[in-house]
């Protein structure tokens, strides 16, 4: 056999299971992810460990308990205990201080309370409260002595401390227990803004407000220091700057965009030599990628300009370029022709601030913005100028214009000058960032023309020199890459059982990547059985396995996380996450701080936190963490809109887990708005499509007029009407998911001028060719979503229909394989 031998792989899992065994009180414990047989899948959807299953269930995101009707919230007490129950109750009458900054605070602390309609509490607050002092003495916690304290008790105490019905006696005692329990608690920062007010900073002395700002200090989220910094200077009463201006200072140095924009501050780190140049730039580019993503492009532009005219030296160079391409997506939304007025403009002050660096960096966008807009001779004349005059000095910039120039010569069908250019570049550039992806490039060029056994020299190279790397050093881009590209290849050269070994070796190490998926795609093609997903070798879901990477302070934290999203305030819950210290990067740190935002439906926060985990690790994960990765919402929703124009709904969702992550307030900076990121124009112009079979006229009637209004996309409902009958739409026009994802991303014109020019029949040579980089990872990353949203949701049997769309030609050479195989085996003469 390839790979291990036998003993090898019997010793693989014997480690693993060493390794994993659920009676071992290690947490989270790493496993390895070598190559190992893919098993048959049983019938279903891919399995999701019970224990799992269950504290998803009790966990999961659920409507505050503070928003639900009086009897649904009198019925969720009933199994609640008491201090618990007390703590809802009192937060259920306590109404929250508003301040300017809301939605900031919102997102770092918990949105304000809305009540239910017509909320009539059956007790007054007092008893309330004295109920709640009953139970506090009764415990022991009122005095510190209980034995195990409750999670909930510092939220128990802020709301005790905003009841006025305290009397001074109540108020100091309650005072004091919160002091000494919820210090680092998402209570204390609640707390703590509502103290920074004018009225309640003004009287503090000197000494207090350092201790306040050494308070601040001591949280470990930044979101949460940057904002109670800003409402101190805010608030800070004029005089007060001089006497305790150095120590707001040295606490908001690590926020240098906070200290530029503070002139007051700014100058006093200026004269106290305590700040750099380049701090206001950074806070102009800042400030213009906001105002870009509001689509005040023009203003974005000057104050650009401005930061480029203070910037000094090359340290502000990526921040800079990266901000002409934010405010350039602005310009796109309005004119593509602006975009590349919007560099004209630049490429002058990017040359007096940066030098060469600053002109390339201008010349080479300008020559990407000219390829758009299918301008090739002007695009040529750009890259080319600056892989001249980039000659042995700046390897780097000519580099990505020889990188770039192979790109357009494949684009225009020049294959064998594509080729020259790719051969070129790995000859000279082999330490540069486009390395791996000119060596891929070269393979499908190979691959285009049918040159499968040249396809096979330069991949197995680096298969070789990966598979000697430790496994979390490997790339996996290019690695899984090379192992589903040499498949392709063997299977073109007749060589089905080395195209199954690397399909096989892809879907078991790179599972949930879009080389994965079609890896384990063609083995089940192969093969003829339904594969089971991998990771396949995990150990059992134990709830402590969430507190034993931690120290004792940091495990009451996590039970106060798990108590607060039982109870359905996963706002919270997150903002007491942030106050756990993962600041070692420890990966069983990680995956718990993963697993409380994907509970707690902040699912794209979730999903790149554990998108970043290492291999090895996530292949030590109970069955079903896989799912974070995949999050689903708005099912019914999606399925009944997708049922009435037989379009799949797993297709749908996968669009969404890419445009949004399911977040139906999201907004993209050209303005693409909603669950499914749907331009305004599009949306018109869809809805002239839209018929009465579809949409009845008094939905259309009202989905109109809220679009009208502005607001229409940022409702599911709407979004997903539209945007669903949109995918039809693409799909009965292209006939291919491929050529609809590339029109959903780049646009109509863009997808058909590939279509025409691009030239390849083989769909999945056209993938690798997309010229845009944005819309290649897009197609890729959609279709792998797909197949995970089919294979995780669903039985193993259902159909892929997309995928046998893109795989076709492949599919039809294994099923030529399989029947030139039965032709021979017919012709042999029966045994004896």
């Amino acid at each position: 056999m390839n790979g291990p031998s036998r003993m090898n792989l019997r010793l693989v899992f014997l480690t693993g299971s060493i390794l994993l065994s659920p009676s071992a009180k290690v947490g989270f414990a790493a496993a390895l992810p070598d190559s190992y047989p893919l098993n048959r899948a049983a019938s279903g959807p891919t399995p999701v460990d019970p224990s799992f299953s269950a504290w998803l269930a009790l966990h999961a995101k659920k409507p505050s308990p503070l928003e639900l009707p009086e009897d649904q919230f009198t019925a969720m007490l009933a199994s609640q205990d008491q201090i618990t129950t007390a703590f809802l109750k009192l937060a259920r009458m306590n109404t929250p201080e508003i301040n300017d900054d809301e939605d900031e605070a919102a997102e770092l602390v918990g949105p304000p309370r809305n009540l239910a309609p017509n909320f009539k509490p059956p007790e007054s607050r007092r008893q309330v409260v004295e109920g709640t002092f009953k139970i506090l003495k009764a415990s022991g916690d009122l005095a510190g002595s209980a034995a195990d304290s409750h999670p909930l008790l510092p939220f128990l105490y802020l709301n005790l401390l905003k009841s006025p019905e305290l009397d001074a006696g109540e108020r100091a005692a309650i005072s004091q227990r919160f002091n000494q329990s919820a210090a680092g608690t998402c209570a204390s920062k609640q707390s703590l803004l509502v103290d920074l007010t004018s009225d309640k900073l003004t009287p503090l002395n000197d000494d207090d407000l350092r201790a306040l700002l050494q308070r601040i200090d001591r949280y470990r989220s930044r979101g949460f220091k940057q904002l109670a910094l800003k409402r101190v200077i805010l608030n800070l009463p004029e005089p007060r700057r001089r006497t305790v201006g150095d120590s707001i200072l040295a606490v908001a140095q690590s926020y240098p965009a906070l200290v530029a924009t503070t002139p007051w501050l700014s100058q006093l780190a200026e004269s106290s030599g305590k700040t750099v140049d380049s701090h206001e730039p950074e806070a102009s580019f800042n400030k213009a990628r906001q105002l870009a993503g509001k689509k005040q492009c023009g203003k974005a532009k000057d104050l650009m300009l401005g930061g480029l005219h203070i910037a000094k030296g090359l340290s502000s160079l990526t921040d800079a370029t990266n901000t002409g391409k934010v405010i350039d997506g602005c310009f796109r939304a309005q004119d593509t022709k602006l975009r590349a007025e919007f560099w004209q403009n630049i490429t002058k002050a990017m040359s007096d601030t940066y030098g060469f660096d600053g002109w390339a960096e201008a010349r080479l966008r300008l020559g990407f913005i000219d390829w758009s807009r299918n301008k090739f001779d002007e695009a040529r004349k750009a890259f080319e100028d600056v892989a001249a005059k980039a000659a042995t000095k700046y390897k780097k910039y000519e580099a990505r214009a020889v990188y770039s120039l192979a790109r357009i010569a494949e684009n225009q069908g020049e294959l064998e000058r594509a080729a020259v250019l790719y051969e070129d570049y790995l000859s000279r550039f082999a330490k540069e960032e486009n390395y791996d992806e000119a060596m891929m490039a070269l393979g499908v060029n190979l691959a285009g023309r049918g040159e499968w056994q040249k396809v096979l020299e330069p991949l197995k190279g680096l298969i070789n020199s990966q598979s000697g790397m430790p496994v979390d050093e490997r790339s996996a881009s290019s690695l899984s890459f090379a192992l589903f590209w040499s498949g392709r290849a063997y299977l073109e050269l007749g060589k089905l059982s080395e195209a199954s070994e690397m399909w096989r070796r892809v879907a078991s190490e790179y599972y949930s990547t879009y080389y994965g998926a079609l890896g384990h795609y063609m083995l089940e093609k192969v093969t003829g059985q339904h594969l089971a997903m991998q990771p396949a070798r995990l150990p059992r879901f134990r709830p402590e396995m969430l507190q034993e990477p931690f120290s004792s302070p940091d495990q009451q934290k996590i039970r106060r996380i798990e108590a607060l999203m039982r109870i359905g305030l996963h706002h919270d819950a997150v903002c007491e996450m942030e106050e756990v210290d993962i600041a070692d990067g420890k990966p069983e740190k990680l995956i718990v701080k993963a697993l409380v935002t994907y509970a707690a439906g902040k699912w794209l926060d979730a999903v790149k936190i554990y998108d970043a985990l290492p291999r090895s690790f996530r292949s030590s994960l109970p069955a079903g963490f896989e799912r974070i990765l995949y999050p689903q919402k708005f099912a019914e929703e999606v399925r009944a809109f997708a049922a009435k124009v037989g379009v799949d709904a797993d297709f749908v969702f996968a669009i969404i887990r890419q445009e949004s992550v399911f977040n139906p307030l999201a907004r993209s900076p050209v303005g693409a708005l909603g669950l499914m990121q749907i331009m305004p124009q599009t949306a018109q112009l869809e809805m002239r499509q839209v018929g009465s079979d579809y949409m009845g006229n008094d939905v259309k009637k009202a989905v109109l007029a809220s679009l009208s209004a502005g607001n229409g996309l940022l409702t599911p409902d709407v979004n997903l009407q539209i945007g669903v009958h949109h995918v039809r739409s693409l799909l009965d026009k292209y006939l291919s998911p491929i050529y609809l994802l590339s029109a959903y991303n780049a646009g109509p014109a863009a997808a058909q001028r590939w279509i025409t020019t691009l030239p390849t029949r083989d769909p999945l040579v056209f993938v690798e060719r997309i010229p845009y980089k944005e819309t290649r990872g897009y197609v890729k990353l959609v279709l792998r979503n797909y197949f995970y949203y089919k294979r995780l949701y669903n039985d193993a049997k259902q159909d892929l229909r997309h995928f046998d769309t893109v795989a076709d030609a492949l599919v039809a050479s294994v099923r030529s394989d399989h029947a030139a195989a039965a032709a021979v085996e017919a012709e042999k003469p029966p045994k004896s």
